[in-house]
């Protein structure tokens, strides 16, 4: 069978398939080390056992070959994560208010804040070491830390917290991937420089090379508004991006310029090549260059962070590469399949990255698709074929990484092809510009004239994609696809993708079957939505938001001073519970507004105190409890839910309780450490109490 022979022209697949299965079986089961080791130990003799009787083994059993190496790679892959997990030490003493620490990253400024990551300890000669994020507030301009340095800080370690509101992204998950569990808010006069580093690295003489070159970037172009792209571009960090450029880059389909990643190592290494091409004139002059060149991408990946996308890039190049030396050609895809089975070696958490599962798929959906797109039309123009294999690029692009950008994103950027077809070229050029630039470091005037280039065509580039972003297009900025639906949607990838390289019809029926499932699903999803009522009282820092949805329309109140400036924590922390639930219409309404609150909240005494009734159930929600201290009332006011942005205020001698509910919720309005403790010492009785400051969202279904 064909499909058999192709897989077993890529040696190293099935190891990558089986070290993935193992990776994704310890998010299900949990299985002792020893078992594992147990499966491996046994997976090794039966091989052994295969070797040795391979003379006699029948031909129609050599599939147990297949299963005994597919078991050593499952339990070795589980085996991986599950010690990368134990690896990560937790910090036995949070209570302690003083730490040591190494600076591991450059600090980064962006809202008042300094944030970086430490390498924290209890005291200057402690073996317990735990990777932190700390952040530290400033007010005013100070010299900022440097990688490498030792700190003394005054703060306590919190555990970063799991999402508190539906679909909200899992940033604790994230961090954890890279290896941190822990926060630090430190005062911006409560840490003190120790001492500088009294070791060198690889990685802190990147990060060092880094700074010194940003140092004087910025120093040539104090405060131009497109140095926040060009570090990107060049170095791989999207913290200086102000919100609207990233909107600009994100819905026209061109964010992907912005990580660094296969396209950027490409230019480096061809620039490098041509820079060095003098080495292969003289003896051993390749194995020079190829060391040469490769130690320097490799620099240049710690320099952007180490991420996998970079990693993932700089593997391939250095095989490939190596390949060329030793004249053996090596198959795409089994380049591809070792880098990403070391990578997963190195951080199985990396299998769970948007970044990494879309850098993969770009790169095998352009090795399949482009060639065949590509030849659906000749141009005879030099221009118009450059600009068609452009555009053949990002279509077979878009092909492979669709299901997961839909389901990681919930958008589609109708304008692509169009956006690449701008921004490829341009940031080829500009990479190479950027190259050059290097090259003339001590030389002041050629380093500036090149960075006002890079900088103009930055700006080319900015202002076609804002003239792009304003075209008319339909709504595709809210699309939701659930777990299924995303298995669904690759399934149907995959049917097309085999029918095509194998012309065989029980394919394209898969497609079909996947399709139906998928477009079934959606409409399920769809008439459920439309039936489903519900009242979600979210948690969001210091504001109180409700909503109260009906179908695909929900309204939703806060009790911020400013609607504009709520909405951007709206957006981060609800936006998710909007798409999962198919609501298409929403508004967001200040309580503050007399005027917007919704027919049939009726105000009571008291600053913005409110009572209600949604679909037989009684709402009271008290922005000012403390209206009420000392008040005496003959009868208590019973609701069925009170919801209180405040702090409640104790009763008086001989007074009762004024309000009573089924449920009293706390709103994450007042701070954490304001107690709540309802029942006879406070003018709210409850016989449930639920604080979404500590267990999230809640939410109820009418």
């Amino acid at each position: 069978m064909q499909l058999l022979r192709d897989i077993k022209s890529i040696p190293v697949l099935r190891p990558l398939i089986g070290l993935t299965i193992g990776i994704l079986l310890f998010k299900w089961i949990q299985i002792p080390m020893h078992f594992l080791l147990s499966g491996m130990f046994v997976a090794l003799v039966f091989l052994l056992v295969i070797k040795v009787f391979r003379t006699t083994l029948k031909p129609g059993l050599s599939w147990l070959t297949g299963v005994a190496v597919n078991l050593f790679f499952i339990c070795l892959g589980t085996m991986v994560i599950s010690r990368f997990y134990l690896e990560i030490p937790k910090i036995q003493n949070e209570s302690c208010e003083i730490w040591y620490g190494e600076v591991l990253t450059e600090p980064v400024v962006k809202n008042r804040f300094l944030r970086f990551e430490m390498l924290l300890q209890l005291d200057s000669i402690g073996e317990e070491k735990n990777r932190v994020q700390v952040i530290i507030r400033t007010e005013k301009r100070f010299d900022t830390p440097l990688p490498g340095q030792i700190l003394v800080l005054k703060t306590k370690p919190e555990k970063i917290p799991c999402p508190q509101n539906p679909g909200e992204f899992n940033y604790a998950k994230y961090l954890e991937s890279l290896e941190i569990r822990y926060r630090c808010f430190v005062k911006e006069n409560e840490w003190k420089l120790l001492a500088d580093p009294g070791k060198l690295s690889v990685n802190l003489l990147a990060l060092k090379a880094k700074k010194k070159l940003w140092e004087k970037i910025e120093n040539l172009e104090t405060d131009n508004k497109n140095l926040g792209v060009l570090y990107a571009l060049s170095l791989g960090s999207k913290d200086l991006l102000t919100p609207e450029i990233r909107e600009s880059y994100s819905s026209t389909g061109a964010m992907h310029v912005l990580v660094v990643s296969g396209q950027h190592i490409a230019l480096i290494w061809m620039v490098l090549s041509y820079i060095f091409i003098w080495l292969k004139d003289i003896k051993g002059g390749k194995y020079i260059q190829f060391f040469l060149i490769t130690g320097l991408i490799w620099f240049y990946t710690f320099m952007t962070g180490v991420t996998a996308s970079v990693v993932r890039a700089s593997g391939m190049f250095t095989l490939v590469s190596l390949g060329k030396i030793i004249q053996k050609e090596s198959s795409i895809y089994n380049s591809l399949s070792v880098s990403a089975f070391f990578l997963l070696l190195f951080n199985p958490q990396w299998l769970s990255d948007p970044g990494f599962q879309l850098s993969y798929l770009a790169v095998l959906s352009i090795v399949f698709f482009q060639p065949r797109i590509s030849e659906l039309w000749k141009p005879r123009l030099w221009l118009t074929e450059k600009v068609w294999e452009i555009a053949s690029v990002s279509i077979a692009a878009q092909i492979g990484t669709l299901p997961l950008t839909l389901f990681y994103f919930n958008r589609f950027p109708p304008w692509f092809i169009i956006s690449n077809i701008v921004v490829i070229p341009l940031v080829t050029l500009i990479m190479i510009l950027f190259i050059i630039m290097l090259i003339f470091w001590a030389v002041p005037f050629i380093f500036s004239i090149f960075l006002k280039v890079i900088l103009f065509l930055i700006e080319v580039m900015n202002t076609s994609l804002r003239f792009i972003e304003g075209l008319p297009s339909p709504g595709m900025d809210m699309i939701y696809l659930s777990g299924f639906q995303l298995l669904c949607f690759v399934a149907v990838i995959i049917g097309i993708t085999m029918f095509i390289a194998y012309k065989q019809n029980h394919y394209i029926f898969m497609g079909l079957v996947s399709m139906f499932l998928l477009t079934a699903s959606g409409s399920f999803r769809k008439y459920e939505t439309m039936k489903k009522s519900e009242m979600v009282l979210f948690s969001v820092p210091g504001k109180m938001v409700l909503g109260l949805t009906q179908g695909n329309t929900g309204k939703f109140f806060h009790n911020a001073a400013d609607t504009v400036d709520m909405k951007s924590n709206f957006d981060f922390k609800c936006k998710s519970f909007l798409l999962q639930n198919g609501i298409r219409k929403h508004e967001l309404v200040s309580m503050n507004d007399s005027m917007a609150i919704l027919e049939g909240f009726k105000k009571i005494p008291g600053n913005k105190n409110y009572y209600c009734r949604i679909n037989g159930k009684s709402i009271l929600i008290l922005n000012d409890p403390a209206y009420f201290s000392g008040l005496k009332s003959s009868k208590i006011l019973t609701s069925d839910i009170i919801i209180v942005n405040g702090k409640v205020p104790k009763i008086w001698k001989n007074q009762l309780p004024l309000f009573s509910a089924y449920q009293l919720l706390i709103s994450s309005s007042p701070p954490k450490y304001v107690d709540f403790k309802s029942g006879q010492s406070a003018i709210v009785k409850a016989d449930s109490t639920y604080d979404t400051r500590i267990m999230g969202a809640f939410r109820l279904s009418f």
